[in-house]
C-alpha cells in the first residue's frame, strides 16, 4: 500500500540532490573537526591542569623552604652572637680565676695547720684547673682539631666533676657510681669529655630540683640499638659505656627529638637557669670525639643518657 504512495518512497543518498549531499558532508565533517578539537582541548586542559598544580606545589615548597632557611639564618646569627658574648665572658673569667687561685693559695700559706681548711683550699685548686681547662675548651669550641685525642681515665674525671658539683648540685641527691675495678680508659679529648660529663651531671641534677637518686654506670659494651641512637659510634666495638641516669620528672616523647636542638629546653620557664645550649654541646662534642649517644626516657619514672667511648689500646705512656 505504501509503494502506491509518492510520500513513502525511499530515498537513497545518491537520488538526493549535489547541494544537500555537500551539505550533509560539511556537517560531517564539522562533527569530527569539532570533537577532535573537543578532544584535544580536554588533553590540554588536564595537562595544563597538572603543571598548574606541579606549580603550585613547588610554589609551595620553595616558600616552606625559604622559611626555614631564614630560621636557620636567624639561629646562625643568634648563635654567632652568643659565641662572640661567651668569648668575652669565658675571658674575664679567666681573670678572675687567676685571681681566686692566688687568694686560695694565700688562706693555704696563712693557715698552714688546719686539716680542714687545707681540704677545702685543695677542692678549691681542683676545681679552678677543671674550670680551667672548660674554658679552653669552650674558646676553642667548634673549632678543628688536629692533635691526637689524649687516653682518659673516665673513673677519675667523674670523680673530679662530681667533686665540683658537690656543694651546689648534689645536695638531697643519693649518688651511687658503680665503675669496673679495671678503671678503663678512653681515647678522646680531656677537656672534649670534661663537658660532656659535666653538662649531662648537671642536667640531670636540676631536673630532680634536689631529690632524688642520680646512678653513673661504667661497663664495656659490644652492641648497641643503632635505631634508637642519636650518634652512632666511629669505632667497631667493643666500647666503654657509660650511663647517667636520674629519677627526675622524664621527658615527654614529643620532646625527646628536639632535645638536642640549640636554645630547646623542657624546663619550666619559671625554673629556667641556662641557655638551652647544654645537650646541643654534648651532641657536638660527642660527634667531635666518634662517640655513640642514646637517650631514653619515661614521663614519671626518670632518663638515662648512654655514652659510647672509644677505648684506648694501650696504656697511657706519661
Amino acid at each position: 500500500m505504501c509503494a502506491a504512495l509518492p510520500a513513502c518512497a525511499s530515498v537513497s543518498p545518491a537520488s538526493q540532490p549535489p547541494s544537500e549531499r555537500i551539505s550533509l558532508g560539511i556537517l560531517l565533517a564539522g562533527i569530527t573537526v569539532t570533537s577532535a578539537l573537543a578532544f584535544r582541548a580536554r588533553v590540554a586542559t588536564q595537562r595544563l591542569g597538572g603543571e598548574i598544580q606541579a606549580l603550585r606545589s613547588l610554589v609551595t615548597r620553595q616558600a616552606e623552604e625559604l622559611v626555614q632557611a631564614r630560621e636557620e639564618l636567624a639561629e646562625t646569627q643568634r648563635l654567632n652572637a652568643l659565641g662572640l658574648l661567651t668569648a668575652s665572658l669565658l675571658h674575664d673569667l679567666n681573670n678572675h680565676l687567676s685571681n681566686i687561685r692566688m687568694s686560695n693559695k694565700l688562706i693555704s700559706r696563712a693557715v698552714p695547720g688546719h686539716p680542714e681548711v687545707q681540704s677545702r683550699v685543695q677542692v678549691i685548686e681542683s676545681s679552678i684547673q677543671q674550670v680551667r681547662g672548660m674554658v679552653e675548651s669552650f674558646l676553642g669550641f667548634g673549632q678543628r682539631r688536629e692533635e691526637v685525642p689524649r687516653q682518659t681515665d673516665v673513673a677519675a674525671e667523674i670523680s673530679g666533676i662530681l667533686q665540683l658539683l658537690r656543694d651546689e648540685f648534689l645536695p638531697g641527691l643519693r649518688v651511687s657510681v658503680a665503675v669496673p675495678e679495671s678503671a678503663p680508659m678512653a681515647a678522646v679529648h680531656n677537656a672534649s669529655f670534661r663537658r660532656i660529663l659535666l653538662n649531662l651531671l648537671i642536667n640531670a641534677c636540676e631536673a630532680m630540683e634536689k631529690q632524688g637518686r642520680l646512678l653513673i654506670q661504667v661497663d664495656f659494651a659490644a652492641t648497641m640499638a643503632f635505631g634508637s641512637a642519636v650518634l652512632t659510634p666511629k669505632t667497631a666495638p667493643p666500647w666503654i659505656r657509660l650511663r647517667i641516669i636520674d629519677t627526675g620528672p622524664g621527658i615527654a616523647s614529643e620532646h625527646l627529638a628536639r632535645l638536642f636542638q640549640p636554645f630547646f629546653t623542657t624546663k619550666h620557664r619559671e625554673n629556667r637557669k641556662g641557655s638551652g645550649l647544654g645537650l646541643y654541646i654534648v651532641q657536638t662534642l660527642a660527634a667531635e670525639e666518634g662517640m655513640g649517644l642514646k637517650v631514653s626516657s619515661e614521663p614519671g619514672v626518670g632518663t638515662t643518657f648512654e655514652l659510647f667511648l672509644p677505648p684506648a689500646a694501650d696504656p697511657d705512656p706519661s
